[in-house]
């Protein structure tokens, strides 16, 4: 389906940064919802370009799904465009799944991957990827550069401890504490000089444990955490809410999950939003699915017993989100309607008090 495209212009609930200061664009996350919690704006928002931004979960919630939506937005709606950009994706925990990845439409052939005969293995050759790529002329107008993940990477140290214990030598015990330091350093020029390069730097974190709530995301620590915190303009935690399942022939079988999403720091828009994203296995992310969830909940949309009720069309969801997929016009609507409830919810946050200065 063809995406309605709005003309960029401002976004009206970011926080009142100077001109020069705001970022020149936004990529659409492949969520209307998300883009909603990240910056406030439905069709032109979603992550913030020259920027740093960290997404951090554990093994079940959609960490590199998001990065994959990421691609896939710049490849289809930019590059199809005829803007130019490229995805820069580094795997460094040889995890990825290519096959699901091209069952997702991912563009396979024309991410860079990296060098395969000299693979990304340490955080000190990331950071010199990264000068190299900060130092040279802007020739794009949107550069994604992924990281898969920051705490599957090792540091020069540690690379140096294998090959010792490998060769049966002793080892000392001062091993631990390089890659920390290097993490923050590194990351703290990066962030400052990604301000002046159209290009995203999206880094994911794994957190070992489940999380099973956002609201407990202070109890659970990444690699970089503080310096991560500190540098990057959006963090994103992710936590597995529940199964999405269906029932055929009377077996029940899970076809997806509803992934809890918190903004934790934002420094373009509100911290602190909560929203859920359902995510179908093959597909991805159920945008419209997400949407009509959320206007659910705020009773935003009617419901009659199993059927929903929008413009005009009496259905039950999956047959709703049929219609809505089908029709692009329809589609637009339930996006315009998400934005100004969504600005209503917005509205009422506000403190009703009168202005102190100016």
């Amino acid at each position: 389906m063809e995406l309605k495209i709005y003309p960029r212009g401002k976004t009206p609930l970011l926080k009142e940064e100077a001109k020069d200061k705001r970022p020149s664009f936004f990529l659409n996350t492949g969520s209307r919802l998300l883009n909603l919690a990240l910056s406030g704006d439905a069709w032109n928002g979603g992550w913030a370009g020259q920027r740093l931004v960290n997404v951090v979960g554990d093994t079940t919630t959609g960490k590199t799904l998001l990065g994959c939506e990421a691609v896939n937005q710049l490849y289809y709606n930019w590059h199809k465009e005829g803007k130019k950009v490229k995805c820069s994706y580094r795997d460094v925990e040889a995890a990825f799944d290519f096959a699901l990845a091209e069952d997702f439409g991912m563009p396979l052939d024309w991410v860079d991957w990296g060098n395969e005969d000299a693979p990304l293995e340490t955080i000190q050759q990331y950071f010199q990827e990264m000068y190299r790529q900060l130092r040279a002329e802007d020739k794009y107008d949107c550069h994604l550069s992924i990281l898969d993940s920051l705490d599957g990477i090792s540091e020069d140290a540690e690379v140096k401890r294998a090959e010792k214990l490998a060769d049966g030598e002793k080892l000392d015990g001062t091993y631990g504490t390089q890659k920390a330091k290097e993490v923050s350093a590194g990351l703290r020029l990066v962030s400052q000089r990604v301000k002046k390069k159209n290009m995203i730097i999206f880094v994911i974190s794994q957190v070992r444990m489940k999380i099973g709530d956002v609201s407990r995301v202070k109890s659970f620590t990444r690699s970089g955490g503080k310096a991560l915190d500190h540098s990057a303009s959006q963090v994103v935690w992710l936590a597995e809410k529940g199964a999405i399942t269906r029932t055929v022939a009377k077996r029940k079988y899970k076809i997806g999950k509803t992934v809890q999403v918190r903004i934790s720091k934002n420094r373009l828009y509100r911290e602190g939003a909560i929203v859920e994203v359902d995510i179908l296995d093959r597909h991805g992310i159920d945008d419209i699915g997400s949407m009509i969830n959320w206007l659910e909940s705020y009773d935003f949309i009617k419901k009659r017993k199993q059927s929903y009720i929008f413009d005009g069309i009496t259905a039950t969801k999956d047959k709703l989100v049929t219609e809505i997929e089908n029709n692009l016009s329809l589609y637009n609507r339930l996006v315009d309607y998400t934005q100004k409830r969504w600005n209503e919810v917005e509205d009422k946050l506000k403190p009703k008090r009168k202005k102190k200065y100016g």
